[in-house]
């Protein structure tokens, strides 16, 4: 079973995939609206990238906890990622990652 957003489904949004990645702006709107969803219809995958303050009880650290999920069907698969790595990335869109010099 596959779900297809609906245009009503879905928000537009003001992160730029493709785009340099804006930690800051990228933080901003997933606090505003949730999670920030890629949706790959071709591989039947969903992504989310979430951002939450740090949940250790006691912990007085001001790092975020940056996850993201990839989810396919009834399976799904989190991570854990530093802030470091999400902006060692050209953008967050797949496209940039899968290039080939060759």
């Amino acid at each position: 079973m596959t779900h297809v957003p609906e245009p009503d489904d879905t928000m537009p949004s003001k992160v730029d995939p493709s785009g340099p990645v804006d930690y800051a702006q990228l933080k901003a709107e997933i606090a505003a609206h949730g999670p920030y969803i890629f949706g790959f219809t071709k591989w039947q995958v969903d992504l989310a990238i979430n951002i939450t303050p740090c949940g250790v009880e006691g912990c007085r650290c001001s790092e975020d906890v940056i996850s993201i999920t990839q989810s396919s069907g009834f399976t799904s698969l989190s991570t854990l990622i530093t802030r470091t790595q999400i902006e060692s990335h050209d953008s967050l869109s797949l496209d940039s990652s899968l290039k080939c010099d060759g």
